[in-house]
């Protein structure tokens, strides 16, 4: 049968291959992902706690995509790092934060 607009009809569509495609399973590595405060006028707090020990990459982009702040920690359950972007414009930021194969973001307001 071919389906068109929701109607069937009695003729065959013509044959296609097709590419089967699957979403992983996230591990959850992830326990805490804290940025506070947020809003911030300068000061801010990243907090991160990990159900496994995991390589983990922080980074900080403005919403053009320029890269502002880069540190990585290997093998690590636990990270508090302190930023201060007193020095930068007032708007939005975008923190992005690799976990292993897992990747999260969190935007942060600068005032």
């Amino acid at each position: 049968m071919k389906v068109v607009n929701g109607s069937c009809t009695s003729s065959e569509s013509a044959s296609f291959s097709a590419v089967y495609t699957g979403i992983k399973n996230a591990t959850n590595s992830v326990k805490v992902f804290e940025v506070y405060p947020n809003p911030t006028e300068g000061r801010l707090v990243l907090n991160l706690n990990l159900t496994k020990s995991a390589s983990v990459q922080i980074r900080m982009y403005t919403p053009e995509g320029r890269e502002l702040y880069v540190k990585s920690f290997v093998s690590t359950r636990n990270v508090y790092e302190e930023l201060s972007i007193s020095d930068y414009s007032k708007g939005i930021y975008i923190i992005k934060l690799n976990v292993d194969d897992e990747v999260y973001y969190h935007k942060v307001v600068k005032q």
